[in-house]
């Protein structure tokens, strides 16, 4: 996948028209996700399993899939790539 692809997605699912926070009033294609989650495989499977991080980095706890938590902590700590985060999860 191409970073400009990358940067389609990601501005379409933070900047996207949002319907009273319930909705993104976006559909992403099919084949566009496929790409994103081969990508993603492909970028996690090649990373290390302990990761050095400069800071200032922020940590960010398990935020559960909840688009409308992300854009709150990016409103609040600043939009990647100014500010860095990392995310923890299950």
């Amino acid at each position: 996948m191409k970073d400009s692809e990358l940067d389609e997605i990601i501005y379409h699912v933070l900047f996207s028209s949002v319907n009273n926070f319930t909705k993104i009033n976006h559909d992403i294609p099919l084949i566009t996700v496929e790409n994103l989650i081969a990508s993603t495989k492909s970028l996690f499977d090649s990373e290390e399993i302990m990761l050095n991080i400069q800071s200032p980095t922020v940590v960010v706890g398990d935020i559960h899939g909840n688009l409308y938590d992300l854009i709150r902590i990016f409103d609040k700590c600043g939009y990647p790539p100014e500010t860095k985060y990392l995310f923890l999860g299950d």
